[in-house]
């Protein structure tokens, strides 16, 4: 356990946290993962139809990319998750092993993946259980899920005000944050 409940990183990269949350639909349940980086990135997301490790992994592959895409170096990275058997594959292992990421894993019963889960509670309530969003039809069907995830995940990292960050956008939006408030910039898709 690397995170003993410390969720505040000093540098980009220093913690990612990972965790997966169940979406009912219309033909059963879908899956979603994401990878989310302490400053409130989600670096990788996967939307899936069943629970194998590889709805983690692909996430876990998306945000590796993007950091090597934006020239940002993983080694030394904790790697935050609960013990779900998708993070404890060897696959996965080998994926945190090839970007020089540390795996760390809480205790049982502790409040070590909270960032995670509080992600994923903000998916559910902003998202997937919103009423009020444009087009509510009732359950959603499988792909619906798939392109909603993507316009959220945008919507997220580029325009939400992030009160855990002095309620401005994500660390890239901050020289634009004074210029869009009061704007409807921060409702979601």
């Amino acid at each position: 356990d690397l995170v003993d409940r410390h969720f505040g990183a000093r540098d980009l990269n220093e913690l990612w946290v990972a965790d997966i949350t169940y979406v009912p639909t219309q033909a059963g349940w879908v899956y979603v993962s994401f990878v989310t980086e302490v400053a409130r990135e989600i670096l990788g997301w996967k939307v899936a139809s069943s629970l194998h490790t590889d709805v983690a992994l692909d996430a876990l592959n998306m945000a590796i990319y993007q950091r090597r895409r934006d020239d940002i170096d993983t080694p030394g990275l904790a790697h935050d998750s609960d013990r779900g058997v998708q993070y404890r594959d060897v696959r996965y292992g080998q994926a945190l092993a090839r970007c020089q990421a540390v795996a760390s894993v809480g205790s049982t019963g502790s409040y070590d993946n909270a960032l995670a889960e509080a992600l994923n509670s903000l998916y559910k309530a902003e998202l997937i259980d919103n009423e009020a969003r444009p087009g509510y039809a009732g359950p959603w069907r499988d792909r619906e899920v798939e392109r909603e995830a993507a316009a959220w995940v945008h919507w997220y990292n580029t325009r939400r005000l992030h009160f855990s960050l002095g309620g401005i956008r994500h660390y890239k939006q901050k020289t634009n944050a004074n210029n869009t408030k009061g704007s409807d910039l921060n409702k979601p898709p």
